[in-house]
């Protein structure tokens, strides 16, 4: 893949999520009023993690590719375990669970894409060697 090419579809929506997902967290702990150790790192931890990723995918590192499905894929099952922490009631658990499935659904096509796509696998690997 040259460089001139487009970026694939696991990318782009990689970088979209990621960037909303780093946004939240800025936002998250520019709202909160008292800022104690706890709510930083609970605020934090997870875009930190999302920029790292964000940082290898625009590297084209082999280790972000690895490092983005894991991540992808543990976010899917925090996403898959939502309902059952849940204290909505009947009628709302069965419209939570089927979005969850929707969602859980999106979150394995990326992760696939991500980790086993051709074309997630042709983009990291097309980075120059200087």
């Amino acid at each position: 893949m040259e460089n001139n090419q487009k970026k694939p579809a696991s990318v782009i929506t990689t970088i979209v999520i990621y960037v909303l997902i780093i946004f939240m967290g800025a936002f998250t702990l520019a709202d909160k009023e008292s800022l104690n150790l706890q709510v930083v790192v609970g605020v934090l931890f997870f875009p930190a993690l999302f920029g790292i990723g964000l940082l290898g995918l625009f590297l084209k590192k082999n280790w972000a590719r690895i490092f983005n499905s894991v991540l992808i894929l543990v976010f899917g099952l925090l996403c898959v375990s939502l309902p059952f922490f849940s204290q909505a009631n009947s009628e709302q658990f069965t419209a939570l669970l089927i979005f969850t499935l929707i969602m859980f659904g999106f979150l394995m096509w990326w992760f696939y894409t991500v980790a086993f796509g051709s074309a997630s696998k042709e983009y990291y690997s097309s980075r120059k060697s200087t």
